[in-house]
């Protein structure tokens, strides 16, 4: 069940990454885009936070 967590989380990740990429380079300077980056790494900090997780 861990290891189906930490694929989903890793593919919200990865979804996130490329609608950003995506996203206009005034986009990218915005605030909405820093916010945006602080999710994305929070999630990503969770899915590394899941590999520690013995089972």
């Amino acid at each position: 069940m861990i290891n189906q967590a930490r694929f989903l989380l890793q593919n919200v990740v990865d979804e996130m990454r490329a609608y950003q990429e995506e996203r206009s380079d005034e986009w990218q300077d915005s605030e909405q885009s820093v916010e945006f980056t602080a999710t994305m790494e929070s999630i990503e900090n969770a899915t590394d936070a899941l590999a520690d997780i013995p089972y």
